[in-house]
């Protein structure tokens, strides 16, 4: 467990923690997201791997099945000053 200010993981073809064997790890990301405006937010992740994305247990992003190829994108209408919970997995 760390806490990461960002969600920016560029490890390459080797994980960060020497304990995690090449191409043979997962991670879950948690954190909370405050919508600044009431307003259709867009959700980019870019991954060499499988990848979900959630927010408040929905599901806007799932490619765990098959390697994904370019950019994924998901959408949620947010209400302004309330905190969302975001989950990332991959």
């Amino acid at each position: 467990i760390r806490i990461n200010p960002v969600l920016d993981m560029r490890w390459g073809q080797k994980p960060q923690l020497p304990q995690l064997k090449h191409g043979k790890f997962s991670a879950r990301w948690i954190g909370d997201l405050e919508a600044q405006h009431d307003e259709i937010y867009n959700f980019h992740l870019a991954s060499r791997g499988s990848v979900r994305l959630w927010l408040d247990g929905r599901k806007l992003i799932d490619h765990w099945q098959a390697p994904p190829s370019g950019e994924l994108k998901g959408a949620m209408l947010l209400e302004a000053g309330r905190r969302y919970r975001l989950k990332v997995e991959y």
